[in-house]
């Protein structure tokens, strides 16, 4: 069989989109098979979500807007997120600052995970007191 010119660019162009991830998973996968990835159950957030949802629980939205607590809101983050011995679970942890108190939410996966992130931000200057309720997800 001889491939037209035409042919020979379209299969090119196939394989190149392909390589870089830009066809649907369906093509990269012809039988319709999911990988194990997308099988996997998504965690359950209902407690958390219920949690949040009572006005008595600080969320990021209601983070004071004072100078002083974004200069401390932002000395905080970069404490946590500069500390490469945390996971990127640890350093997406929910930080908010009024008048010099830091609340941490958010999943850890260690509760040596949930002591360090306390412990880090204790030490930055400004910090008057620190509620940690993070919690600690179990793998």
């Amino acid at each position: 069989m001889r491939l037209t010119t035409h042919s020979t660019t379209m299969a090119a162009t196939l394989l190149a989109l392909l390589s870089l991830g830009a066809l649907p998973k369906a093509l990269a996968h012809p039988s319709g098979a999911q990988s194990n990835s997308s099988m996997q159950s998504t965690p359950d957030n209902s407690a958390i979500n219920a949690r949040d949802k009572d006005r008595a629980t600080l969320t990021p939205e209601q983070q004071s807007n004072t100078a002083s607590d974004r200069k401390l809101l932002a000395s905080v983050r970069t404490a946590v997120v500069h500390d490469r011995s945390l996971s990127a679970t640890a350093h997406n942890a929910k930080i908010m600052v009024a008048s010099g108190a830091v609340t941490l939410r958010g999943p850890v996966n260690t509760s040596a995970e949930k002591d360090r992130v306390e412990n880090l931000v204790k030490q930055v200057d400004g910090v008057e007191r620190v509620d940690n309720q993070l919690d600690v997800t179990a793998h």
